[in-house]
């Protein structure tokens, strides 16, 4: 009869009502039989040919390529699909590169880097990144995935407490879920979200560490968060900040830093991790930090003429100003309740008349007082116990 469906339709209408999440969590005692229904699902979606996954590449991923489906299918034409940022993958000196590091080096290391799986390559690239990311410690991964959940089950112990942009990659979140059970999601790029969970843990949980997850650009909304604003709640929180910049570092930004370039933060993020499958036409990821000694003074410079350098300890902050003064050195400590508590820090205010000298013999004066005022607390310390 006119607009009843026939056996086909109804079919296609319920294979298309379902979706991966409902098989994520495959139920039975036996691990591959439970996934028939997943297999099954597949197969008839490939035979509508609406299977959109796991197709391979026929050519360089260029503007235009050809494609085999999952189905067998061939396609050819106009590429928006390939992660290629740059179109590097197609330039003739990165085949070059490649072609005289496979000839000195082979095609792999034979070892792992905690032996001697570093190659002077593998350096040379550390110290690249460390220097487009200002950071001053970078360590390489075989692949951006690994980089993401490495970064975090490495970092992170079970009592700890991960807080989540609900968007994240599913490295992030496989990470997460692999190294505690405590992990909250947060609205996707909700400061205010960030925060009240923060609040909440540490009301409760003072002792054990926080890791707040979020991403330079998202590639799902392509939207990214206020990441000076994101860094300041972690700070607030005694929490540590991890960016993942998979998609924007190299591809956006006046010399390819990417969002932290854009916004001005280069340098202030505690952990930033990232990918090399996206813009740099190559496998491979990295997490970068900052040399744990120096980064607790870390200027918060935004461009102007105002120069903030957080200390953080209160206490090790008087003692810097007292070195300061006795050193010749005249900037303003900033303390409680000007600034948040844990926060405490100096401006220092640029003159145009100031030389390169003048700025050069500042900053040895400044570390050579934290380093005073450091050893005056041990001492102090040392006297009371």
């Amino acid at each position: 009869m006119f607009g009843e469906s026939t056996d086909s339709e109804r079919n296609q209408q319920d294979v298309f009502k379902k979706h991966l999440g409902m098989f994520a969590f495959p139920k039975g005692a036996h691990l591959i039989e439970r996934t028939r229904p997943l297999g099954e699902w597949v197969r008839q979606r490939t035979q509508l040919r609406t299977w959109p996954y796991a197709r391979s590449l026929h050519q360089s991923p260029s503007t235009r390529t050809r494609i085999e489906s999952h189905g067998g299918m061939s396609v050819e034409g106009i590429n928006f699909g390939s992660q290629d940022y740059l179109g590097l993958s197609s330039h003739p000196a990165i085949y070059e590169a490649a072609l005289r590091a496979l000839g000195e080096y082979g095609p792999h290391s034979a070892a792992s880097p905690m032996l001697q799986g570093n190659t002077g390559l593998s350096r040379a690239l550390e110290r690249e990144i460390a220097e487009l990311v200002n950071l001053d410690h970078v360590l390489l991964f075989p692949t951006g995935w690994a980089a993401g959940f490495g970064a975090i089950v490495g970092l992170v112990r079970p009592n700890d407490h991960i807080v989540i942009d609900q968007l994240a990659h599913a490295c992030l979140m496989q990470g997460a879920r692999a190294a505690t059970q405590n992990h909250y999601f947060f609205r996707h790029n909700s400061i205010h979200d960030v925060k009240r969970k923060l609040h909440k843990i540490r009301s409760k949980d003072s002792q054990n560490a926080i890791l707040v997850v979020s991403e330079g650009l998202f590639s799902m909304d392509s939207d990214s968060p206020h990441i000076s604003s994101l860094q300041e709640v972690c700070h607030e929180h005694g929490a540590v900040l991890l960016l993942d910049v998979a998609h924007d570092l190299g591809a956006t930004g006046a010399s390819g830093a990417g969002q932290m370039e854009v916004q001005k933060v280069l340098g202030r993020v505690d952990l930033v991790m990232g990918s090399f499958s996206k813009t740099f036409s190559s496998n491979g990821g990295f997490l970068a930090t900052h040399d744990l000694s120096v980064k607790q003074f870390i200027s918060i410079y935004g461009g102007s003429h105002i120069v903030p350098v957080t200390v953080g300890d209160e206490t090790l902050a008087k003692w810097v100003s007292r070195s300061l003064e006795e050193k010749g050195l005249i900037a303003n400590l900033v303390e409680f309740p000007a600034v948040s508590r844990g926060t405490a820090r100096f401006r220092f205010q640029v003159m145009a008349t100031h030389t390169p000298k003048h700025i050069e013999s500042g900053v040895e004066i400044f570390l050579s007082a934290l380093d005073e005022a450091r050893a005056r607390m041990g001492d102090t310390l040392m006297a009371g116990a």
